[in-house]
């Protein structure tokens, strides 16, 4: 028996090594102190690049990370920023691949064109005197426009959420709209949205608290940015519950939000008409005073969601199921802390599978001084990349996406498993084909027709590389999928 039970730890051992080794992690900044930087991150599509940003004093900082771990410089999109260290968001412009960057100054909240070389642009006001608002926010691809949502607070006591529409350059479209109010006695303290990519319609997942208890509430948005029926709990009022929650949608338009609850992970799935869609699951004992800040979403190519959260001074990771939000694995330790406690933690995925987990070392637990200004506490950015099944394929049997834009794939190049079926989706809106070889000498191995919208996939049985082309474009507009 005794020998029985050292062979399996030892088997647990090795997968837990192999897992590790396979994680290649990141230092994204030196030590600095007082504010926590709460790193947040988008992917880039066109250029196959994550952009982490974060908070850095009084600098919102940022800087471009490749799958493989290349490393562009920091570079400042805002200087002046004031302390509140959540109140800051980075956004990715799908159709001219620029991104915008919201953050706050002694003027109030603002919002920044960055370029896609992340160069800032112009700077636009959008709401004077805001204080600590936790800026989200969201680019809408079908009215080609961002909503910036927050919490107003001008008077210190975060107690209605807001929202106010934006051209590409940042610039006001309309008026502010208060969508809704914490109530009498009551305040919100985090917040964090998600669209759903089937309907266009959003969801906010909004800490609200009185004195001593906190609830999780879920705001339903229409594409519009109005609110859509009364708020509903995630989790009701309970003694002590201080998190910022998360959530995602599938494309399918099944979502999840995501929250900790003290010792435990949990989640509760969203219909895509809004509703929910089940009662509340739990990871227990997944969870400490350093997992108050939760992360998740989606992987297209996966067919699955990406979930983080800090637990000690370790970085917690788990895939979950697309339909039921169940850990398909239990948690995985991906990083231990140089500096005592891991905490903040983002993820985001990419094209092919991959996932990024953004967080910051700290040698403060997320209890210490309210968790915002502590005076002699030291943080770093740092990051790990979880590579998917088949090395960015979806896997043997799964399924892999490419977005077909104008005028290029994206991604060019997507290594998978034997027996993957590559999905190409039209996302632009001039006429494109994925035919296979090369300009001028098509080889028939598949091709689709001539389209602007809608989908076309074909199964790869057999190894090696195969390249293919846009009809319309020639060799202005290639890809690659190789097949391991």
């Amino acid at each position: 028996m005794l020998r029985k039970g050292l062979f399996t730890l030892l088997c647990i051992l090795c997968a837990t090594i192999t897992f590790s080794q396979n994680v290649k992690t990141l230092t994204l900044s030196p030590d600095f102190a007082t504010v926590p930087g709460t790193p947040r991150a988008v992917f880039n599509s066109s250029k196959n690049i994550w952009v982490i940003v974060w908070h850095q004093g009084t600098a919102i900082r940022a800087r471009t990370v490749t799958a493989t771990g290349t490393l562009t410089a920091p570079k400042n999109l805002a200087t002046g920023a004031t302390t509140a260290s959540q109140s800051f968001d980075l956004a990715f412009n799908t159709d001219d691949f620029s991104y915008l960057v919201a953050f706050e100054n002694a003027s109030g909240l603002q919002v920044r064109s960055v370029s896609s070389t992340l160069v800032p642009g112009a700077t636009h006001s959008v709401e004077a005197g805001t204080k600590g608002g936790v800026a989200r926010l969201v680019y809408d691809p079908v009215g080609k426009q961002y909503f910036i949502f927050w919490l107003g607070s001008q008077d210190g006591a975060r107690s209605v959420l807001r929202v106010r529409t934006l051209d590409r350059s940042g610039y006001p479209l309309t008026n502010t709209v208060d969508l809704t109010s914490a109530g009498a006695g009551k305040t919100f303290d985090s917040l964090n949205l998600a669209r759903n990519p089937k309907s266009g319609n959003m969801l906010a997942i909004v800490l609200q608290q009185t004195s001593a208890q906190g609830a999780v509430l879920k705001v339903n948005v229409t594409s519009a940015g109005k609110i859509s029926g009364a708020p509903a709990t995630f989790q009701a009022l309970t003694t002590g519950l201080e998190t910022i929650g998360s959530a995602s949608f599938s494309t399918a338009g099944i979502g999840f939000g995501l929250w900790s609850d003290k010792s435990s992970i949990k989640r509760r799935k969203v219909a895509s008409t809004g509703a929910f869609g089940s009662g509340v699951g739990s990871i227990a004992n997944a969870a400490d005073v350093n997992s108050k800040q939760v992360a998740i979403n989606f992987s297209s190519s996966a067919n699955q969601f990406a979930a983080a959260w800090a637990k000690g001074n370790q970085i917690l990771f788990a895939n979950l199921n697309s339909t039921s939000g169940a850990p398909i694995k239990s948690p995985s330790a991906i990083a231990t802390s140089a500096l005592n406690f891991s905490r903040d933690a983002y993820v985001s995925t990419d094209a092919q599978g991959n996932s990024l987990v953004a967080w910051e070392d700290s040698d403060a637990d997320a209890s210490a001084a309210a968790n915002n200004n502590v005076n002699s506490a030291k943080f770093r950015i740092r990051a790990a990349i979880i590579p998917g099944s088949g090395s960015g394929g979806g896997g043997g049997g799964g399924t892999s996406n490419v977005s077909v834009q104008d005028d290029f794939f994206s991604p060019s190049s997507l290594t998978i498993s034997a027996g993957t079926t590559v999905v190409w989706t039209w996302k632009g809106g001039n006429p494109h084909t994925v035919t296979s070889g090369t300009a001028g000498s098509p080889n028939g191995t598949f091709s689709s027709p001539q389209q602007t919208s809608g989908t076309f996939s074909f199964t790869f049985n057999q190894k090696g590389s195969f390249p293919y082309f846009c009809q319309v474009h020639g060799a202005a507009m290639t890809g690659t999928i190789t097949v391991q």
